[in-house]
């Protein structure tokens, strides 16, 4: 079948998809309010209006799974040639329902029914986990994936580690959707451009199947944003975010490899010779970088990975609209050009066959999010420090590792003076010949964060020291933790433990200070500074309606 045909099939599944997603919506959205399926506002994280209904993940798998199977019925009618003039001979046969597809009807079914206890009874991260792990595993054990990939034209035989490379992607994929859905329809809006793409890429690449379930969930998903943009009346919740990271991160995968790896009667054309694998990295490009940039951080500042934060790219995208007044709708229109730069480069690899071109749509966007500072840059700094830290302890001599000095502050979020909590600090530790000390602030709920760590070489003997750790407390809320190693063997430590305890409490009316500034600022007293790399955008008579609109803004990280 030539590729014009593919692509009327594709639209019939689009046109569908997007009438059943409008239908469907309103009366998930009716049933969710009815059982309780709702998202309610908190002081610290959920910052929107009133209880909002879940469960939008349900609408869209219904809507997708509705528009693939009316195409497939469709294909085998005799109206199906008369609709798309010719025989559909890629999708005319009764449809065998082979091992892949199986299993990826499983996983979303298996996706959704735990997103949509998740959002019921809040699950813990652990437990989550699990659920994830046992839907990539059924997934990727179905699925077979294909042995030999192709990276800058050199064959790649994976042999036994295909499976669970193919396990980890899945599990990558589903939580980098699911922690990108932190704001009103861009998990939407870029699931929307990433199905929309690998709908091409299967055209071109000859998989007619995988282009009629991309191209149904797309449009579903823009269905969807019907109700889920700014303000929303309904939200994904986990069991949407999941599911848009499972199937995107499938069919990704199944659109690049040859005609007959997926198998069955969703094959266009033919071809062998495997695609280049940056081209799936590529169509997730955007959400693979926030979560990437979300594990830098609290990897390297000592957090868990489970905890939650304000310092993904909505969030900083949030800070600027909200500063300079304008509809957080413009959010949605950053996401959508930032994921069509990098799906131009993954689509272009696949029709050209280079990893280059790829490479080049994932470098644009990363290298000019990070250069220009809009998002990224603190992250890069934490990780050029922790490498120069590591790579001089490896390189250095053992006598004098003992005499290097690694210092740094690093500001995570906000615009604070964190510098006058944290210099004092490091000047107590060299005068009293401390060994490290690391100072942690999150302040979620303000958009703050700050790391700072302080080391003399190499650490003594887990038997020769003495550690502290203080959680920072203010207004009865965490907002941070202070750690301390020293060396053990003399009285003056314990002098020093004791002016060190006196330090800290002479240092919380600062901290108080900040943090209660920060409180009673609920607007920038001047207009923030515009963000390298976006335009200073001028004011109009929308203010006033996207200042409205942003209260009822919904900054929830990653749990809806």
């Amino acid at each position: 079948m030539d590729s014009l045909s593919a692509t009327k099939i594709a639209a019939t599944a689009a046109a569908l998809g997007l009438i059943l997603s409008l239908t469907a919506v309103p009366l998930v959205r009716a049933w969710a309010h009815r059982v309780g399926l709702v998202d309610r506002p908190d002081p610290t994280r959920k910052l929107h209006r009133g209880d909002i209904a879940l469960g939008g993940g349900l609408a869209v798998l219904l809507a997708t799974l509705g528009a693939s199977g009316a195409v497939l019925a469709l294909a085998s009618q005799r109206l199906g040639s008369v609709l798309f003039e010719g025989p559909l001979s890629a999708l005319s046969q009764p449809f065998s329902l082979n091992q892949q597809w199986l299993g990826l009807l499983l996983g979303g079914l298996g996706i959704v029914a735990l997103g949509v206890v998740d959002d019921r009874f809040a699950l813990r991260g652990r437990q989550k986990l699990l659920g994830q792990i046992a839907v990539a595993v059924l997934v990727a054990v179905l699925w077979h994936p294909a042995s030999e990939v192709e990276l800058f034209g050199w064959q790649i035989d994976l042999g036994s580690a295909a499976l669970p490379l193919a396990i980890v992607w899945l599990l990558t994929a589903i939580n980098a959707v699911n922690l990108i859905d932190g704001a009103d329809g861009v998990a939407s809006t870029v699931g929307a451009v990433v199905c929309g793409s690998i709908t091409l890429i299967a055209i071109t690449n000859g998989q007619l199947l995988t282009a009629v379930v991309a191209a149904a969930m797309a449009a579903s998903l823009i269905g969807f944003l019907c109700f889920n943009r700014p303000p929303a009346t309904i939200f994904l919740g986990d069991a949407g975010s999941m599911l848009i990271g499972l199937v995107g991160g499938t069919l990704a995968c199944w659109s690049v490899e040859s005609a007959e790896s997926v198998g069955a009667a969703a094959s266009v054309g033919s071809g062998g010779r495997p695609l280049p694998m940056l081209v799936p990295v590529a169509v997730l490009a955007v959400p693979l970088f926030d979560a990437a940039t979300a594990f830098l951080r609290r990897i390297l500042t000592g957090r868990s990975i489970f905890a939650a934060d304000r310092g993904h790219l909505h969030h900083i995208l949030a800070d600027y609209l909200r500063a300079h007044r304008r509809s957080p709708v413009w959010m949605l229109g950053v996401f959508a050009t930032l994921c069509l730069v990098t799906s131009a480069g993954a689509i272009a690899g696949a029709a050209l066959r280079s990893d280059w071109l790829a490479l080049l749509g994932i470098a644009t966007v990363v290298g000019g999010l990070v250069c220009t500072r809009v998002f990224g840059h603190a992250e890069a700094r934490l990780l050029v420090t922790h490498g120069k830290r590591v790579g001089g302890s490896l390189i250095a001599r053992h006598r004098s590792c003992h005499d290097q000095i690694h210092v740094a502050g690093i500001a995570l979020q906000g615009n604070r003076k964190w510098e006058n909590v944290w210099a004092p600090l490091v000047e107590f530790a060299q005068a009293n010949n401390l060994w490290r000390l690391q100072l942690d602030l999150n302040i979620a709920w303000r958009h703050e964060g700050y790391h700072g760590f302080w080391s003399r070489g190499r650490l003594p003997e887990k038997s020769e020291q003495w550690s502290m750790r203080l959680p920072i407390i203010c207004d009865r809320r965490p907002v941070g933790r202070l750690e301390v190693i020293g060396q053990a063997g003399s009285e003056s430590e314990y002098q020093s433990l004791e002016t060190f305890t006196h330090l800290i409490s002479g240092m919380q009316p600062a901290i108080d200070a900040l943090v209660h500034a920060l409180e009673e600022q609920q607007m920038p007293a001047a207009p923030a500074p515009p963000l390298a790399g976006l335009p200073e955008p001028t004011h109009s008579s929308e203010e006033q309606h996207g200042e409205e609109q942003f209260e009822e803004f919904e900054v929830l990280n990653g749990s809806r």
